[in-house]
């Protein structure tokens, strides 16, 4: 990588480095797709000679919307099995799967609960009382609820005050799930390698995640998912005195929780009066409350044939546009057309009304569901407007916008770069992005980009360029986005006088100096805590990364094509998709598959996947990160010169100040929070929270696990109990399905994988059988008090009535608040030993657990209560991953969801690019670099190592021979206290060595992975160095200069730099990069991926099925045995498959294709595009021997192998090459009365085909004798 200074760059490094000319042409004829064809690939003509029409689904770009991901009809529930899979209309709900602002679908059938008694507030005095008539209903939206229980529960569950260390640290060997109870996991914890390039750097040797996987997790989250709220009303929980945030003689003892909006028939300003009137639609213009369990439908007050008097109307604020004369019929029509965006379906009702039905208790998604990077791009097209960098004049640069010094885009940089496309917006704009489109032909300012209005009184639409210039009887529209959802609390700056707006005429603050330092992006959340801020400053840099790194090849590719150019908005898409698709492959690859096992091997895109946000997953599952936060934010000093962070001078900062504080971001605050965070242990995935997130959330007195709580109860979310019995109903219904197993599981969105858990999601029993799965077995008690507390306070105290303990609780005494604790702590005790509440604990096996009728419960039932969030984090994990297996399945079926319902998916996409071998030829610690300057991060980001060396530093050791450095030690103290002795790392004879013995892990416990098996990391320097790994999985960075390095055994990472470098992978599954130079690669044993970079190369796969990737330069490529793939990539390559069937791919260039193995091993090669005239197929005369092609080839049409050697014309014929199908073989003797040696199959795969299948054997090329050649 070199050296480089991460303090005022004005460019980033790109993560990409270096687009093929296949690159930009593949590029470019998306573009075309895009242009030309109106982004419908169906229409659109294949490049190149056919002319045929019909390019693969994928190709074009995607919208920022998402509204052309999702063609194919798909089940509206998991329980629907799709017996035949058609293109839907548009009008069908299920068209737009995954597009912003479309409906969460539940996995799970709501529950919407009330109760009857309960604490309530006296807002004149601030007392809390229980009032037994209390009833709070959820089931009523736009209603205000009391409702202690999420906080209560919080304290009684989620308090990790006392905790030690060990216990809420990170610990890869949590207990596991089984269905006899739980096992402390002991031992290396292996997952499952499902597939190339997505599972290699997540198998053995589970590092404890660091704080950085945390705060990616929650931007990823945002890109996933936003519940707008506001109005359907206020969830209020009391703090009871004995709180410790309970505040005497104050009137706001209270977490207040913003109710989730859920749909209604809301009819929103701008809609025309009149035409509402006609509708018999008035009554539902105004603020109502909606019962979502008995309130169906808007209905018309008026019967109406057609129209007089058309217009606009806003419903769930989606403009429909009815016209004049239109009859019943046809307004029925026009309102369903927007159904997936309003969640409502309009019918005829009795005596000719209007009938509008919405999805009652369904809520919006704000946000695209995809993984398609929207926190940087924005879900809709209005939002996107304002993201893109312009030129003065108003034209894309390609860019995305920066602040000052390539920093992160401020408020005032967006206003700013809005004036050059012509549109003024304000802050008071910040909150709601208005509407923005192109303004058709026959209005002023046609082509301009405007802000929509509507007259309320005509009902036209209109258009404006400063959101202040609105006039009396016209209402500008919004586009459902926000440019900032969190604000700091005092975001309106200095306090005005009593009666005094803080802000001017025109919508700007009077004072903005607190506003303007906050940070814009995609998604409104960027401010949430400066770790957010930074990755959205980090993909945006990726991003202008990209777009240079493009721009230098587009150059080298024009004096080639001198015609060629790439407009700005071109080049903007162009950076898109390749820093969507680097995020994408990364979030699957080192994200989701770090987190469970059960993501199975892509396997296509399939109309049975759907990929819109479960309500379970966003309002429950995903919130599994609010456990992983630590105290603090930790941030590293950077030494300016080099990049690195330094050992001393830490600048981290308490996680309350990182919450709502924009001003303290600076441009050095990326590297700073990347290089801490990556290096710090984050918390583990439990049921505890840390007391900031419980006690101070932004600032206030709020608790995370009391919000997640209660939006599970607002959301309708089920219990845990219910959520495992009904996903298993699920996925036993689909296996009893008649008809094939695979077939059944792939059009109801689940694979093998998914399908295997049914047995693992067996609803609990008993109380002790729920306990015995628990991660941390202490826990029981508390789930006890918190959900049992009326039946073991009645039972198991000296007072049995209740009214006694409620009124004890809501006591402002003191001691009654210790005496009710101390009475509630007694009563779980007892309760625990008594058998009868217990129940009985599990005791059937796998196949008993898919019985439905093997399930039967005993002993209190109360743990049937327990809500998903906080029961599925107690869980016990899944053998290989970190949630239990309730949590487990939603995450797992979520993911796949999304990467088998998503037709821009990367390896769909990209399949047959050089595109796609440079990206997964990087890890996302790569881009993370990049993007900051930062250097010598461990490759696995999201874990902690367990030693970092720079090669470079004056504390180094030395030692005189290799016994001397095994003999070395050092004294030091574990987590839990006690002095260990371990080994050391240091020089000898110039070759750093790694540490060979003792070890303590980033927790500070002793050799978790076993003696000699530390992962570490090892910087090098510009000069020769070289470095043995050892043990573990290591690092390695040679940086410049001619390095040798050795991984060792371990999955290890080896990036060579610039120089020309030889590698040696050695044991395990290694991800080797040549770098830029003339580079020498030896995989070693297992299976290794390989990257050759810049230079000519030659690169070995010796033992184990290998990806060998030569990039650009004139490589020489050796599979070695089993079975491997080699790619080309630019220039001369020389592949040579060896043993095994392996997959070939020259790539750009004139390629050599090596036949030089016994014909006893050598397996069927298959090359994917070979070029007549171009490519050769070389032949060793030691194998192939007294063979002369230009006599003893031919190329025959035949049905067979053995048909075409039969065939043969000429007695003397060895090699018959059959051009029906590819295959090529040798005729050992010559006469055609043995069925000869199939040796390869030929094809020409073209990426840009349809179909993979059908490009690989639709186009084989037709071959001579001169495309052979004989060698000795």
């Amino acid at each position: 990588m070199g050296v480089k200074s991460y303090r005022y760059k004005s460019v980033y490094d790109s993560v990409v480095d270096f687009f093929t000319f296949n690159d930009i042409e593949f590029i470019d004829y998306q573009w075309q797709v895009y242009k030309m064809y109106d982004n419908k690939p169906s229409i659109a003509i294949l490049p190149g000679p056919l002319n045929a029409v019909g390019a693969k689904p994928t190709s074009g770009f995607r919208s920022l919307n998402g509204t052309d991901q999702q063609l194919f009809d798909i089940p509206q529930s998991p329980t629907q099995t799709t017996s035949s899979l058609q293109i839907t209309s548009t009008t069908d709900i299920r068209y737009h799967a995954g597009a912003t602002n479309t409906l969460f679908r539940n996995l799970t059938a709501s529950n919407f609960s009330s109760y009857t008694g309960g604490f309530t507030i006296n807002f004149a005095t601030g007392s809390v009382n229980y009032t037994a008539a209390y009833v709070a209903d959820y089931s009523i939206r736009g209603n205000l609820i009391f409702d202690a229980q999420p906080r209560l529960i919080s304290n009684l569950i989620s308090n990790q005050t006392g905790k030690s260390s060990f216990e809420t640290l990170d610990n890869p060997y949590a207990r596991e799930w089984t269905q006899s109870g739980t096992r402390a996991g002991l031992g290396r914890v292996s997952q499952n390698n499902n597939t190339r390039h997505e599972t290699i750097l997540t198998g053995s040797n589970p590092l404890p995640n660091s704080d950085f996987f945390t705060i990616f997790g929650q931007y990823h989250s945002h890109g996933l998912d936003f519940l707008d709220k506001g109005n359907d009303g206020t969830v209020l929980i009391p703090l009871l005195p004995g709180d410790q945030l309970y505040n005497a003689g104050s009137t706001t003892n209270f977490m207040a929780l913003s109710r989730g909006n859920t749909v209604r028939v809301r009819l929103g300003e701008g809609s025309k009066d009149s035409l509402l009137t006609e509708l018999g639609l008035d009554q539902y213009a105004l603020t109502q409350t909606w019962d979502v369990d008995n309130e169906n439908a808007a209905v018309g007050s008026v019967a109406f044939t057609t129209i007089a008097n058309g217009g606009n109307v806003v419903l769930n604020d989606q403009i429909i546009t009815i016209p004049t004369g239109s009859t019943l019929n046809q307004v029925v029509d026009a309102f369903n057309k927007q159904s997936p965006f309003t969640g409502v379906i309009a019918s005829i009702g009795s005596n000719a009304v209007l009938k509008l039905s919405p999805r009652n208790g369904k809520s919006f998604n704000f946000t695209s569901a995809f993984v398609d990077l929207n926190q940087t791009y924005g879900s809709t097209f209005s939002h996107g407007v304002f993201l893109r960098e312009y030129k003065a004049n108003g034209e894309l640069t390609g860019a995305m916008l920066t602040g000052s010094n390539n920093g992160i885009t401020r408020w005032t940089d967006l206003k700013n770069n809005a004036l050059r496309i012509g549109l003024v917006i304000h802050d008071i704009d910040v909150s709601s992005v208005p509407l923005v489109e192109v303004i058709p032909v026959g209005k002023p300012g046609a082509g301009r980009l405007g802000f929509v209005t509507l007259n309320k009184i005509s009902g036209e639409k209109g258009y404006i360029f400063d959101t202040a210039l609105l006039t009396a009887d016209s209402v500008l529209v919004k586009s459902g986005s926000a440019f900032m959802i969190d604000l700091a609390n005092n975001w309106r700056g200095a306090t005005r006088p009593a009666g005094e707006s803080q802000f001017n005429l025109n919508g700007d603050l009077k004072d903005p100096s607190v506003l303007n330092p906050h940070a814009v992006g995609g998604d409104g959340r960027a401010n949430e805590n400066l770790g957010l801020t930074s990755l959205h400053q980090i993909f945006v840099n990726a991003h202008n990364a990209i777009l240079e790194q493009l721009e230098v090849n587009i150059s080298e590719y024009r004096k080639l094509n001198r015609d060629f150019t790439m407009s700005g908005e071109e080049k903007l898409e162009a950076a898109k998709l390749v820093t969507e698709q680097f995020y994408q492959h990364h979030v699957f690859q080192e994200y989701a598959r770090r987190i469970t096992p059960d993501l199975g091997a892509f396997a296509g895109v399939s109309a049975g996947f759907n990929p819109s946000i479960l309500a379970e997953f966003a309002s429950s599952t995903f919130r599994f990160g609010h456990s992983q936060l630590s105290e603090t934010l930790a941030m590293a000093k950077i030494d300016p010169e080099t990049g690195i962070a330094l050992t001393e001078g830490k600048k981290d900062i308490p996680l309350l100040q990182a919450f709502l504080a924009p001003q303290l971001y600076t441009d050095k605050s990326a590297a700073e929070i990347v290089a801490g965070t990556s290096n710090q242990v984050g918390n583990l995935t439990d049921e505890y929270v840390t007391n900031t997130l419980r006690n101070a959330l932004v600032g206030l007195p709020l608790d995370l696990a009391a919000l997640n709580i209660g939006r599970g109860q607002d959301s309708g979310i089920s219990s845990l109990n219910q959520a495992r019995q009904e996903m298993q109903a699920f996925l036993r219904n689909i296996r009893l399905t008649p008809g094939t197993t695979a077939t059944n599981q792939t059009n109801n969105g689940i694979d093998a994988r998914l399908a295997a858990q049914e047995a693992n999601l067996r609803p609990y029993v008993s109380w002790r059988d729920f306990g015995n799965h628990l991660l941390h077995p202490n826990s029981l008690k508390g789930f006890i008090m918190a959900y049992s507390r009326d039946a073991i306070l009645s039972s198991y105290s000296s007072n049995t009535n209740l009214n006694y303990w409620n009124n004890l609780q809501a006591s402002n005494n003191a001691a009654d608040a210790s005496t009710y604790a101390a009475a509630l702590s007694s009563a779980a005790d007892a309760a625990i030993l008594d058998n009868n509440f217990m129940g009985n604990a599990w005791t059937g096996t796998s196949v008993n657990a898919l019985d439905p009728n093997y399930q039967g419960t005993s002993g209190n039932q109360d743990f049937q209560k327990i809500s998903l969030w906080i029961g599925g984090l107690a869980e016990a994990r899944v053998p290989g991953g970190m949630l239990g297996p309730t949590h487990n399945f939603i995450y797992s079926y979520q993911m796949q969801q999304l990467q088998r319902g998503d037709e821009n998916y990367y390896l769909s996409k990209l399949g047959g690019t050089d595109l796609l071998a440079s990206i997964q030829g990087k890890v996302l610690a790569d881009l993370v670099m990049e993007s900051t300057g930062v250097r010598h991060l461990y490759h696995k980001i999201f874990a902690v190592n367990d030693a970092d060396y720079e090669l470079d530093s004056e504390s180094n050791l030395e030692f005189n021979s290799n016994a001397a450095l095994s003999a070395a030690t050092k004294t030091v103290t574990d987590i839990f206290g006690v002095s260990q002795t371990v080994g050391l790392a240091g020089y000898v004879n110039d070759v750093f060595i790694g540490n060979g013995g003792n070890y303590l892990d980033a927790r500070g416990e002793l050799n978790p992975n076993g003696i000699g098996n530390a992962s570490e990391m090892f910087g090098g320097t510009d000069d020769a160095d070289t470095i043995k790994g050892l043990g573990g999985d290591d690092c390695i960075w040679g940086d410049g200069g001619n390095d040798i390095a050795y991984g060792g055994t371990g999955n290890d990472f080896i990036d060579g730099g610039t120089g020309n470098d030889n590698i040696f992978g050695e044991a395990g599954n290694d991800l080797l990069r040549g770098g830029d130079g003339n580079d020498s690669m030896f995989g070693g044993s297992e299976n290794d991926d390989m990257y050759g970079g810049e230079g000519n190369d030659k690169i070995f796969g010796e033992t184990g099925s290998d990806d060998i990737n030569g990039q650009a330069g004139n490589d020489q490529l050796f599979g070695g045995d089993d079975v491997d793939t080699l790619k080309g990539g630019e220039g001369n390559d020389k592949l040579y498959g060896e043993a095994g069937s392996d997959v070939l791919t020259g790539g750009m260039g004139n390629d050599s294709f090596y036949f030089d193995q016994p014909l006893a091993t050598t397996g069927i090669d298959r090359i994917t595009d070979f070029s007549p005239d171009l490519d050769k197929l070389v032949l060793s005369s030691v194998i192939y021997s007294q063979l002369s092609i230009v006599n003893q080839f031919e190329s025959i049409a035949g049905s067979s192998t053995a048909n075409v050697i039969a065939e043969a014309t000429r007695s003397n014929t060895r090699i018959v090459y059959n051009s029906n199908n590819g295959a090529l073989s040798y005729d050992i003797d010559g006469t055609g009365s043995s069925p000869g040696v199939q040796i390869a199959t030929l094809s020409k795969f073209n990426a840009y085909f349809p179909s993979d299948v059908l490009s690989a054997q639709a186009l084989f090329p037709t071959l001579t004798a001169s495309d052979f050649i004989i060698i000795g």
